[in-house]
């Protein structure tokens, strides 16, 4: 489970340069167009890329890559309140893409109904519509 630390890491530096963001952050920063609004900050676009290289990358079993995914898919409820965050932990899951190829059918079949559990249809943006699609057609 190498692979699932390695993702950890990338979430749990991209998490806490999104809380330093909002603690060194001005009071009415980016109000009105004064000073860069802190959902324009580069770390955003780079932990972005960063999870679009690891899941093209990643050599893992089925097992590796349905425990990477179940990451991903739960790690953003638990910063809801942080709303720098959370909205792009939501959003890579479009990057998560190439791992739905790794999963062997049972395994896409338990994902699907987890994501469905975490992520009703009526609130998924168009990415997660997409990622719910993907696992759908592999666990056929």
């Amino acid at each position: 489970m190498e692979k699932l630390q390695q993702l950890r890491e990338i979430y749990e530096a991209y998490i806490e340069q999104t809380v330093l963001l909002q603690r060194n952050a001005k009071p009415l920063q980016g109000f009105l167009g004064f000073g860069q609004r802190l959902g324009t900050d580069p770390c955003h676009g780079a932990f972005a890329e960063i999870v679009e290289q690891f899941a093209k990358e990643a050599d893992v079993t089925s097992e590796e890559a349905k425990a990477i995914l179940e990451y991903a898919f739960t790690v953003p409820d638990a910063h809801k309140k942080n709303e720098l965050a959370y909205w792009m932990l939501l959003a890579v899951h479009g990057k998560m893409f190439p791992l739905t190829e790794k999963l062997t059918a049972q395994d896409a079949k338990e994902l699907l109904a987890l994501y469905d559990r975490l992520h009703p249809k009526r609130l998924r943006m168009p990415v997660q519509k997409d990622l719910a699609k993907k696992l759908k057609h592999a666990a056929k």
